[in-house]
């Protein structure tokens, strides 16, 4: 609304409604892939369906990851005080490089999720033609399964250090609010009020961002790793904590 009426939208607003757009269309693909695989196995184990919905799901889930680091290097950008020049002057250009940050979450995320479909492997079994030992050849049957090597790959790259960067900067924020609030206590002139409840508010969106990836990561895993079974309890309370 605020760009239809030529208003300047502000740079936390961008990075928020990128973040949540990107959340909406994950739920809309999780919920696609999940009716497609319970009402229409066959259909989605098909060689042109599954590829598809597994680049959407790993593509929304890896740009929801790094998008939730973009909004918590700019609240760490935003709110610590830095002697660095570096760091002074990404404060002061901050406006001009977080829509290059989303754009480069985005392209990251397609780079490493559109592979998947040269990483889909079925069972092989040996037949043999007409009943010749000689003529022997290899068949793909069974359902399709992303490759190990390449979920642990792109787990690392669009999971593993997104998710790192935001305990660091979850921790670097929670420093800089505890070293701000003693010196609000001794001196009167220090860090204004206002300033320390915005470091607070901001404390606390990076705390929940980090418990909500944290139980998200630890489900995906189960279920990647298919440790429980499909008809378990514990396989539908991971799919209610990825949902939620």
């Amino acid at each position: 609304m605020d760009r239809v009426k030529g208003k300047k939208v502000n740079t936390r607003e961008v990075i928020l409604f990128t973040l949540g757009l990107f959340n909406i269309a994950y739920q809309f693909s999780m919920a696609a892939n999940d009716s497609v695989l319970y009402l229409w196995s066959d259909v989605y184990f098909s060689d042109n369906v599954y590829p598809i919905l597994s680049i959407l799901l790993l593509f929304t889930i890896f740009s929801s990851f790094w998008f939730t680091f973009c909004l918590c290097g700019f609240y760490y950008v935003m709110l610590v005080t830095f002697e660095k020049t570096f760091f002074m002057r990404l404060k002061q250009s901050i406006s001009e490089v977080v829509p290059w940050m989303l754009f480069s979450s985005v392209l990251l995320s397609l780079i490493i999720s559109v592979p998947v479909a040269w990483n889909i492997k079925k069972d092989e079994y040996l037949t043999q033609l007409d009943g010749n030992v000689t003529d022997n050849s290899t068949m793909q049957y069974g359902t399709p399964q992303m490759s190990l090597q390449y979920l642990l790959v792109t787990s690392i790259i669009g999971c593993c250090i997104p998710l790192i960067l935001v305990a660091v900067a979850n921790i670097l924020i929670i420093k800089s609010l505890y070293v701000h609030a003693k010196h609000l206590g001794k001196n009167a002139g220090g860090m204004s009020v206002q300033s320390v409840e915005a470091s607070i508010s901001a404390a606390r969106t990076v705390t929940s961002l980090l418990i909500l990836y944290i139980s998200f990561y630890i489900c995906q895993i189960l279920l990647i790793m298919a440790v429980f079974d499909v008809n378990s309890i514990w396989f539908s309370v991971c799919l209610v904590v990825i949902y939620a």
